[in-house]
């Protein structure tokens, strides 16, 4: 799986690193015009059985990470505006269940659909 990225703003960039087994299983901030020795690891997951990726939603209002095995997902967004706050947990991990995440910037509104 190659890795991926997502624009948060005008000046940050998140990206996924993966590990020995080439597992994306970590996100990235990084700054444009900083070093990317100066990168902000915002997310981390341990679990072998999940991957990580990191995309935009359809507004460009969050940036979504979403970490996801065969039966289950989870995801965490940060506002495109606040690149550098913590990310926020949609739904916490329930075995079973995945879901999809969009949001309509009009009104500010976030979309879930899921399997349940």
């Amino acid at each position: 799986m190659a890795g991926s990225i997502a624009w948060a703003g005008d000046r940050a960039l998140f990206y996924t690193r993966h590990d020995k087994a080439h597992r994306p299983f970590q996100v990235w901030r990084h700054t444009i015009g900083t070093n990317q020795k100066e990168d902000a690891m915002v997310f981390e997951d341990k679990d072998e059985l999940f991957w990580v990726g990191v995309s935009t939603t359809r507004d460009g209002s969050l940036v979504v990470i979403e970490s996801e095995s065969k039966e289950t997902m989870e995801a965490h967004f940060v506002p495109t505006a606040s690149p550098t706050d913590p990310p926020t947990v949609v739904r916490p991990r329930e075995f079973g269940v995945k879901y999809d995440l969009d949001s309509h910037a009009p009104s500010r509104s976030l979309f879930l659909t899921s399997n349940i």
